[in-house]
C-alpha cells in the first residue's frame, strides 16, 4: 500500500492523504480506516447537539408519561452511507428513569451488530446523578444465534448494563458502528422504527449519501393515524456531492403494549431508505441471487421422474398430485436449519448442497422446492414475506430490510406453500404468513413488480367440530365419549400433538384434562396425522370423575356448552388503543348429547340464543328430551383483526358469546313416578 510507504518514510501528511484516498475507494475497509484514525485521530461524532448535561431544559423537561419507567429524553442516529453503499452509524440516546427497571434487560443497553461485517465502538456509557457524570465501563458480549430453533448466525449484542440505577438518574450512551465489509456493493437498505414503548421526548435521524446512489427515502406513518406523530422530513443536496436526509420530531409518545397486538411497524412510524428505484429493479436484482444457486443433479432428476412415474403408476395423472409429492418431500425431509453466515443471511445456498445434506433455512428449502417443481413442469417462484408479527408497512418501498422470511408462490394455481411448516399440507400457511407482505421473485415481472397480501382463510377452512355424548351418574361423574374433527389452520397443531404413536394416549388425556379435570382415557383412536391431506380426526372413550357438582338438591354442569375462554382472551379489557389480531378465521361447531341420572331431569334448559356481527356469528341451540339435554354451539370468526375503534362492538358481541354459554345445566331429581315410569 503506498499510504503505508509514505508512513513508513515519515511523510505523515502524505500518508494520511494517501489512507483518506484508499477509503473513499473502499469505505469499508478497516485496514485503511484504522491506520488513519491513527494518524489523523478518530473523526468526531457528526451529532448536530451537544451532551445532555450541557441542555438544562432537556433535563428539567416535564414527564410525556408520568406511568413510563424510561423516558427518552433525546435520541439521535447519524447514518453516512459509503461510496459502495457501506455504512457507518453514530447513536447517541439520553434516558431518563421515572422508575427503576426491575428486570436486568430494563436497566441495559444493547447493540446488535454482525461482527463479520461491523465494528461497533461505545464512545461514551455514563450516568448523570446530582450533578455529576458517573463513567460505566462494564460490557457484556453475547451470541444470538437460537440454536434451540435451528438457526445460527454471526449476530451479536454487545451490552452495556447499567446495574446501580436510581430513580431520577439520566443515562447517556454513544456508539458507533463501522461496516468492514459490503456484501453487495450499491445497495443500500434500511428501516427505522421511530417510536418504541418509551415516549421520546426529542428524535433526530440523518442519513447522509452520495447523489449518485440515488437513494429514495419515505417516512411511513399508520393509516388513519397521521396526526399524532409530530415528525418533519427535510432533504438537501450537499456542497461535497452528497445528499441529506432529516427526520425529526418532539414529544413523540410511546407505543402502548398490548396482548395481540400487530409489530410496531405497523402501528408506528417508520422510516425507509432504499437504493431500488422500484420493485422491479428488487426482484430482478434477488432473481439474479437465486438463479445462481439453482443446480440441478442427476439424483434431484431421478427423484422428480420417480415421483412422476409414482403418480401415473397410480393413476393420478393430475399435476396437484406430483406437486403435492414433492412439496411433502421437500417439508419432511428437508431439516429446518439456518446457516446464516456472511452473505448466505440473504442468499440461498445451492440447491444440489441443500439436497445432499438435507438441511436448510427458509430461503434455501423454497429455493430447493421451486427447482424440484420445474424440473416436473411446474412454473414456481420464490417469494419474499414480512410475517404478520413485524407488522404490514403500508406503502412500503422496494427495501430488501422489510423481509424476515421465503416461501414458494405456484402462479398457475394462485397456491401458496410453506416448505418449513412441516406438519402444514399444501396451500395450508401457519399463521405468521396469511395477510403478510410477499414479494414474488419473478424476473419477467419488470413494472408489474410489487407487495402483495397473502391470502388469509376463509371461516369455512379452519376450525373444530365435534360430537360429544356425556353419561352424567348421580354422584356428579360422567362417561365421555366423542368425536373431533380439526380442519385447516387448527390442524398442524393436532398433528403433531398425535405424531408419536407411544405418546398419543397420553397427549389425548392431557388434552382433554384441560376442559374435564381428573379424566381418565379408556381409548382413543386418531386418523394418520402423517396425511396432511386431510383434516385430523380424533375418536375417545374417557371418565370423568367429577363433571357435575352438587348444589343444594340439584346437579349443576359447568359451561355445558363449551366453548369458553374468548372472553378473557380477545376481550379482557374495556377498550384497546392497539388492533387486535385475532388470527385465521375458524368456524367452531360443538354438539353434546347429555345423557341425565335416571330419575333426573333439567329444571331448564338454559336460553337459545344466536347473533350475527361484522365480526362473525354465533349460535347456542337447547333441545329437551326425556332423560336428555342437547345443546349445539356454532361460532364463526370472520375476520382476523379487528380496529381499536371496532373493538367496543367487536367486546360487545365476545361477552354475548360468553353470556350464551355460561348458564349452567341444572338437574334436579323428578318425582318417583316419573323414575318408576322409566
Amino acid at each position: 500500500m503506498v499510504a503505508g510507504l509514505w508512513e513508513e518514510v515519515g511523510d505523515a501528511a502524505r500518508a494520511e492523504a494517501a489512507y483518506e484516498r484508499a477509503l473513499a475507494l473502499r469505505p469499508a475497509s478497516p485496514t485503511a480506516r484504522a491506520r488513519l484514525e491513527r494518524l489523523a485521530g478518530a473523526a468526531p461524532a457528526p451529532f448536530s447537539r451537544a451532551p445532555i448535561d450541557a441542555d438544562g431544559a432537556l433535563l428539567d423537561a416535564a414527564p410525556l408519561d408520568p406511568d413510563a419507567a424510561v423516558e427518552v429524553l433525546s435520541e439521535e442516529i447519524v447514518v453516512d452511507v459509503g461510496a459502495d453503499g457501506s455504512l457507518t452509524r453514530w447513536v447517541r440516546r439520553a434516558l431518563r428513569v421515572q422508575r427503576v427497571p426491575e428486570d436486568r434487560d430494563g436497566r441495559a443497553v444493547s447493540i446488535e451488530f454482525d461482527p463479520s461485517r461491523e465494528d461497533v465502538r461505545v464512545l461514551s456509557a455514563r450516568v448523570l446523578r446530582d450533578g455529576i457524570a458517573r463513567p460505566v465501563p462494564e460490557r457484556e458480549l453475547r451470541s444470538l444465534s437460537e440454536a434451540w430453533y435451528g438457526l445460527y448466525y454471526d449476530l451479536r449484542a454487545l451490552t452495556v448494563p447499567f446495574d446501580d440505577l436510581r430513580q431520577g438518574d439520566v443515562v447517556e450512551m454513544s456508539w458507533r458502528v463501522d461496516a468492514t465489509g459490503q456484501l453487495f456493493p450499491g445497495v443500500v437498505g434500511l428501516v427505522e422504527a421511530l417510536t418504541e414503548r418509551a415516549p421520546k421526548h426529542r428524535l433526530r435521524v440523518e442519513v447522509r449519501a452520495p447523489q449518485s446512489l440515488g437513494l429514495r427515502t419515505r417516512l411511513a406513518l399508520p393509516a388513519g393515524d397521521e396526526a399524532r406523530w409530530q415528525l418533519t422530513t427535510a432533504h438537501a443536496a450537499l456542497d461535497d456531492g452528497r445528499e441529506r436526509w432529516v427526520v425529526a420530531g418532539e414529544d413523540l409518545p410511546g407505543l402502548v403494549a398490548e396482548p395481540l397486538m400487530p409489530g410496531a411497524a405497523e402501528v408506528g412510524p417508520v422510516w425507509e431508505v432504499t437504493s431500488f428505484r422500484d420493485f422491479g429493479a428488487l426482484v430482478a436484482w434477488y432473481g439474479a441471487l437465486v438463479a445462481q444457486q439453482k443446480v440441478v443433479t442427476p439424483a434431484m432428476r431421478a427423484f422428480v421422474a420417480r415421483v412422476v412415474a409414482d403418480a401415473t403408476a397410480r393413476g393420478v395423472t393430475s399435476e396437484t398430485a406430483v406437486l403435492e409429492a414433492l412439496a411433502e418431500a421437500v417439508t419432511r425431509d428437508v431439516r429446518y436449519v439456518g446457516l446464516e453466515f456472511g452473505v448466505h443471511g440473504f442468499k440461498p445456498y445451492r440447491t444440489d448442497e441443500i439436497w445432499a445434506r438435507r438441511f436448510g433455512d427458509c430461503k434455501d428449502q423454497a429455493s430447493l422446492l421451486v427447482a424440484l417443481l420445474e424440473l416436473a413442469g411446474i412454473e414456481a417462484r420464490v417469494t419474499l414475506v414480512r410475517t404478520r408479527p413485524r407488522g404490514r408497512v403500508a406503502g412500503a418501498l422496494p427495501n430488501l430490510a422489510h423481509f424476515d422470511h421465503a416461501i414458494v408462490y405456484v402462479p398457475a394455481r394462485g397456491l401458496w406453500i410453506d416448505p418449513t411448516a412441516q406438519s402444514f399440507g399444501v396451500g395450508e400457511l401457519p399463521w405468521p404468513d396469511q395477510g403478510a407482505q410477499v414479494l414474488v421473485i419473478d424476473p419477467g415481472a419488470g413494472d408489474r413488480a410489487g407487495i402483495a397480501l397473502t391470502p388469509v382463510d376463509l371461516p369455512g377452512r379452519g376450525g373444530v367440530e365435534g360430537t360429544y355424548s356425556v353419561a352424567i351418574q348421580e354422584s356428579g361423574a360422567a362417561g365421555l365419549s366423542g368425536t373431533v374433527t380439526f380442519r385447516g389452520s387448527q390442524a398442524p397443531r393436532y398433528r403433531e400433538l398425535l405424531a408419536d404413536p407411544d405418546a398419543r394416549a397420553r397427549n389425548v388425556e392431557k388434552l382433554l384434562n384441560g376442559r374435564y379435570p381428573g379424566l381418565s382415557l379408556r381409548s382413543q383412536t386418531t386418523s394418520d396425522p402423517a396425511d396432511l391431506t386431510r383434516p385430523v380426526a380424533l375418536t375417545f372413550d374417557a371418565e370423568v370423575p367429577q363433571l357435575a357438582s352438587p348444589v343444594g338438591a340439584t346437579l349443576q354442569v359447568p359451561r355445558p356448552a363449551g366453548g369458553d375462554g374468548h372472553a378473557q382472551r380477545l376481550a379482557g379489557t374495556a377498550r384497546r388503543s392497539q388492533p387486535l389480531v385475532l388470527g385465521p378465521p375458524t368456524r367452531m361447531a360443538l354438539e353434546f348429547h347429555y345423557i341425565l341420572p335416571l330419575g333426573w331431569g333439567a329444571r331448564t334448559l338454559p336460553a337459545s340464543t344466536r347473533r350475527e356481527s361484522p365480526f362473525g356469528r354465533f349460535a347456542v341451540t337447547w333441545v329437551g328430551g326425556e332423560g336428555t339435554a342437547t345443546v349445539t354451539t356454532e361460532l364463526v370468526w370472520a375476520v382476523d383483526q379487528v380496529a381499536p375503534e371496532d373493538y367496543p362492538a367487536f367486546r360487545a358481541f365476545v361477552l354475548a358469546w360468553d353470556e350464551a354459554t355460561r348458564p349452567p345445566l341444572v338437574l334436579e331429581r323428578r318425582a318417583p313416578e316419573t323414575a318408576e315410569a322409566r
